[in-house]
């Protein structure tokens, strides 16, 4: 009998072992797949890459929304991860935080800190920055459904920039009198998110 009740607790125990090594060769494949998924995503374009000369976006002297840059000509639409990847070496993605509900910069300051960073990435560190990205005029923003497809793309977009750059000036949010900087951009989600 004692034999008998010993070796069904070790065939318990084995059974009990073989489906805790199912399930974590199980867990390893789900893991594995989520992340060959990403990678297969990272080239996927929901929306067009919308990028803009920045010698055009140096003469604008402040942050234009995406239609008025698209209807004064000033946006390079890159449809396919081809396109994308022919400008990459010469592309800046900017990343700030909003200053403002309805205007992410009505003072000026965040617009002012993103040229300087470019010209100094292109001066003093031999970047050859010939394109920005910001969010403001790089996604929709009059038509919901094109800014979720665009957002959906940061990823994307990110992958295919060769620098990116956090634009965190000391400023006020105009509606909510907060003080914004680098502690602040940092601790924001969407902020995080476009740094991976």
């Amino acid at each position: 009998m004692t034999i008998a009740a010993g070796v069904m607790i070790i065939g318990n125990v084995r059974g009990a072992y073989q489906r805790l090594h199912r399930l974590e060769a199980y867990k390893v494949r789900k893991k594995l797949a989520f992340v060959e998924g990403c990678v297969d995503d990272i080239d996927r374009v929901r929306f067009p890459m919308c990028v803009m000369a920045l010698s055009a976006f140096e003469q604008l002297g402040r942050l234009v929304p995406h239609e008025e840059a698209r209807r004064m000509g000033l946006l390079t639409f890159l449809d396919t991860s081809e396109a994308m990847k022919a400008f990459t070496k010469y592309t800046a993605f900017v990343s700030h935080q909003w200053a403002g509900f309805a205007h992410p910069d009505s003072s000026g300051t965040q617009y002012s800190s993103m040229v300087q960073a470019c010209k100094t990435l292109s001066q003093t560190l031999g970047h050859s920055i010939q394109w920005v990205w910001v969010d403001y005029f790089s996604i929709p923003q009059a038509n919901s459904d094109q800014q979720q497809a665009a957002i959906d793309s940061l990823a994307v977009y990110a992958a295919h920039s060769a620098v990116f750059i956090a634009v965190t000036p000391p400023c006020r949010h105009a509606e909510l009198g907060v003080h914004l900087d680098a502690k602040s951009y940092f601790e924001r989600a969407w902020c995080r998110l476009e740094q991976l």
